[in-house]
């Protein structure tokens, strides 16, 4: 499984670039608000909650032929919240209880940036940051991915949008986490409508399967 630093940053794909077909379709999915409770700038390992029915969806995605690859924004660390350290023990703590459901992660991606605050070294106008497609062009490289069989999954409607730096790839924006403040925005006409929007990742895996051509069935795989 690849843990990447997106402080490194990203470089943007050069104009003209193909993308290989022959790649493996992926789920690129936020973590807080969307696998696990959002308690704010997690910290501590220990405050990890799964979301009912998320590690089921994660499952039937594996068993359809999915890659699961994680691209979270972590602010807290340019807010001087929490750090990367703290950003590195949650994320190998939530691998390792995947892991013992069977379920292993092929990559998780983080942006610890923030374009008004912290240090000179995270305060900045990175590509890495969602909704601009950095995490997913490193990922798409990294494990040879192909984007257009692929979804983006959150609770944001910034998760939503990095499906549109990809053609054929699908968003998805849940109503976990922060997606019932982002539905109501989209209701008054303060953000614009995603593709689609599921009351939760076990919602969303069932529809974009149907539409996918996936055999699995969400309900066959417990949480």
């Amino acid at each position: 499984m690849n843990l990447f630093d997106a402080s490194l940053g990203h470089p943007r794909p050069a104009v003209g670039t193909r993308l290989s077909a022959r790649g493996s379709p992926a789920a690129f999915l936020d973590r807080d608000g969307t696998i696990i409770e959002d308690l704010g700038y997690l910290g501590d390992p220990a405050g990890i909650r799964f979301i009912p029915g998320a590690v089921g969806a994660l499952r039937a995605l594996q068993h359809a032929g999915f890659r699961l690859v994680l691209v979270t924004n972590q602010a807290g660390v340019a807010r001087g919240l929490i750090s990367e350290a703290d950003v590195r023990r949650v994320n190998g703590r939530l691998t390792a209880l995947l892991a013992e459901a069977g379920i292993p992660l092929d990559g998780i991606y983080y942006c610890p940036h923030h374009p008004e605050y912290g240090p000179p070294e995270y305060r900045r106008d990175c590509d890495c940051r969602k909704p601009r497609p950095g995490m997913i062009w490193q990922a798409v490289r990294d494990l040879g991915l192909d984007p257009a069989r692929s979804v983006v999954i959150g609770d944001h409607v910034s998760d939503a949008r990095l499906a549109q730096a990809f053609p054929g790839m699908r968003g998805i924006l849940l109503r976990t986490g922060h997606g019932a403040e982002e539905w109501q925005k989209i209701q008054q006409g303060e953000l614009a409508r995603p593709e689609h929007v599921a009351d939760d990742l076990r919602a969303a895996v069932e529809w974009f399967l149907a539409r996918a051509g996936g055999q699995d069935v969400v309900g066959s795989h417990p949480a």
